[in-house]
């Protein structure tokens, strides 16, 4: 997700003297936070053009094709058969990781580069609640109408405080009752990938706990974090059911993002190390991937972002509609299931795939454009 700065202070002022002189300098090469930025001292420093944008939008996009696959009940889906497989067993894990490792970044780097806690909470707020929010709402009213004459005693079998849990605590679940998709190959699920939005969230609360107490200061200590972190996920892998919906696996990519912003101006950029990278990823499905596959992936998603060519880094450089792509991907598969069982559409993955990809998009940009801009500005 976009990471929002807060609005500069004008210079020379004398509110800006008095913050320089009481701004928190940095410790070894790492600014606390309060600190101005430091001029752009190398390629993966956040004023650089990047294709970011773009990579989040083809991970967006790749949930939304694992999930034709696994909503629709027809096993793993082809680019999950290709792809390094995580416990998750389809291509939308590795998308979700790819998410985690870019927010890691960005949100370090939100922390460190903002004037206050106060305005780093805000833009997450607006970045993460609003947009939630609604298409929590909106998941709620498709889900009514597929259950037809049904519809008011779906709606109805919600208890009140459930709209108020879900969304405050960021849980899809409180959508889930006997009625929601109750004739789909995947009964009783509303819109599934909103699950990973509340451990999204919990991160930045972390990264802003981490800058509290001076963490960022002591880099060494984030990469033990991480290190720790992609054991536990490689240990939780093999004996622990379900693994891959733990938060070690999503602390050990967003740490990996984290520890690439804490060292940017020290790693280097190079087609080798890319391609030692790209052996490394798919050499993971002989090993645990969470040895192996954070930093590894980590590495080929910024080298990437700052060698695609400029027709691609300009894709939603501006508009960035793909957290509503992700978040409207989910119900909308789910109609269309609906709509398949009753003979309306093909029970086809592929098909519905294609048909509710462009409706998706367009759910995408209305989010972006009425939602959460708007709110961005609001709480600037």
């Amino acid at each position: 997700m976009p990471d929002w700065q807060a609005s500069e202070i004008p210079a020379g002022s004398g509110r800006d003297v008095l913050m320089s002189t009481l701004a928190p300098k940095s410790v070894d090469g790492v600014k606390a936070a309060g600190a101005s930025e430091p001029a752009a001292a190398g390629w993966l420093e956040r004023d650089q053009p990047n294709a970011l944008n773009f990579l989040r939008l083809v991970f967006a996009a790749t949930v939304l094709f694992a999930h034709a696959w696994a909503f629709g009940t027809f096993g793993v889906d082809p680019l999950g058969s290709l792809l390094l497989r995580t416990q998750a067993g389809d291509a939308a894990g590795n998308a979700v990781n790819g998410f985690f490792i870019i927010s890691g970044f960005l949100i370090v780097g939100s922390w460190l580069s903002g004037r206050s806690a106060d305005s780093y909470l805000r833009a997450r707020v607006a970045r993460i609640w609003p947009a939630f929010a609604v298409a929590f709402i909106v998941s709620a009213f498709i889900a009514a109408v597929a259950a037809g004459g049904e519809g008011l005693h779906y709606l109805r079998s919600i208890p009140k405080q459930s709209w108020f849990v879900g969304i405050f605590s960021l849980n899809q679940g409180e959508l889930e009752r006997a009625l929601s998709f109750a004739h789909n190959p995947y009964p009783k699920t509303v819109n599934g990938p909103m699950w990973t939005i509340h451990i999204e969230f919990a991160c930045y609360l972390a990264v802003a706990l981490a800058g509290s107490v001076g963490l960022f200061r002591r880099r060494w200590l984030v990469a033990l974090f991480t290190a720790f972190a992609m054991c536990l996920a490689a240990y939780e892998q093999v004996y622990v059911p379900g693994a891959w919906m733990h938060w070690s696996r999503f602390a050990a990519f967003f740490g990996a993002g984290a520890l690439f912003y804490l060292w940017r101006q020290r790693i280097p950029k190079s087609a080798w190390l890319a391609l030692g990278c790209c052996v490394i990823v798919f050499a993971s499905r002989y090993v645990s991937p969470y040895f192996t596959l954070p930093l590894a992936l980590t590495y080929l998603i910024f080298y990437f972002a700052h060698t695609a060519p400029g027709w691609v880094q300009r894709i939603g450089a501006t508009n960035d509609i793909s957290y509503g792509v992700y978040l409207y991907g989910g119900v909308l598969e789910q109609l269309y299931y609906s709509l398949a069982v009753k003979g309306t559409l093909p029970m086809n993955p592929w098909i519905c795939f294609a048909t509710v990809l462009p409706f998706c998009v367009g759910c995408g940009w209305l989010s972006w454009l009425y939602v959460e801009r708007p709110a961005k500005r609001w709480l600037r």
